[in-house]
């Protein structure tokens, strides 16, 4: 099992007799903080994995809080939308039919 709360992902150890053996909290095995570009880079992965895709505002709020507003990820985006992989729909940025087929290519550039 995992979690993550305000900026901090965590693993517990991953068998169960160990987990069950350490009492009432479980064995963390590993601990990182999450910076806002990673953040945001998930977020991508996340909901372009969707059919629907991200909504603009989202898309937006995501640049700017990993600090991308004028940079990678806005330019990634442009690209993929001029090579037809990308497109805006419904207030959504989401993959095209061709860009499901090369989700991966489109997601490293975003992540």
């Amino acid at each position: 099992a995992s979690g993550h709360v305000n900026g901090l992902r965590w693993k517990n150890v991953p068998r169960l007799g160990e987990y069950l053996e350490n009492g009432p909290w479980p064995p963390v095995v590993d601990v990182e903080r999450v910076d806002a570009p990673t953040v945001a880079g998930e977020q991508f992965m996340l909901g372009l994995r969707l059919i629907e895709g991200l909504e603009l505002g989202e898309v937006e709020q995501l640049l700017h809080s990993s600090g991308e507003s004028q940079s990678g990820r806005r330019a990634a985006i442009g690209r993929h939308l001029d090579a037809g992989l990308l497109e805006r729909r419904d207030d959504h940025l989401r993959l095209t039919r061709s860009g499901l087929m090369l989700a991966n290519t489109v997601l490293e550039d975003l992540i």
